[in-house]
């Protein structure tokens, strides 16, 4: 009699779906904050309606964390168990004249760097290859990004 029982994954499916539909804000310069439902698991069997249910979510914040929190617990509305396994907030860095600069929708350690004064974030090849199957930086690139350094190097040691 599965009409009698609470499925955990159906309670989850619609608060997933109430949580896709808040609008986690958006920043001048960093744009819209992101969501990605990373993954799904619950249930035992498919003739047994599931106890447990949990799934994991991926919030890429252009905005205080804090801000998306509230908004997530003000949906749910206590009716889900939400364990924050990381936190950080968006980062806008130091700009250097003369580089091109862009946002990119990613975490890196510069949160654990600020005891220096200006950190900033540049490296060879593709934000877009990290963490992809074929991650790679082509020769040249790194070649390119060594001639970037040392031209940053003596903008920085000019300033």
């Amino acid at each position: 009699f599965p009409e009698m029982g609470e499925s955990a994954i159906e309670k989850l499916l619609n608060a997933l779906q109430n949580i896709r539909e808040i609008d986690f804000g958006e920043d001048e310069i960093l744009g819209k904050s992101t969501l990605n439902i990373g993954t799904i698991a619950g249930g035992t069997a498919f003739n047994v309606v599931p106890d447990k249910a949990q799934a994991t979510l991926s919030i890429r914040n252009s905005v205080a964390s804090e801000m998306i929190i509230q908004k997530i617990d003000s949906v749910l509305n206590g009716t889900l168990e939400i364990k924050i396994l990381n936190q950080s907030e968006p980062q806008k860095l130091h700009t250097v004249p003369g580089f091109e600069t862009t946002v990119l929708p990613f975490g890196t350690d510069i949160p654990h760097l600020q005891n220096f004064d200006k950190p900033l974030l540049i490296g060879p090849g593709s934000a877009k290859m990290a963490h992809a199957d074929d991650e790679r930086i082509e020769k040249n690139q790194l070649t390119e990004a060594v001639d970037i350094y040392v031209k940053l190097v003596k903008k920085l040691l000019a300033e």
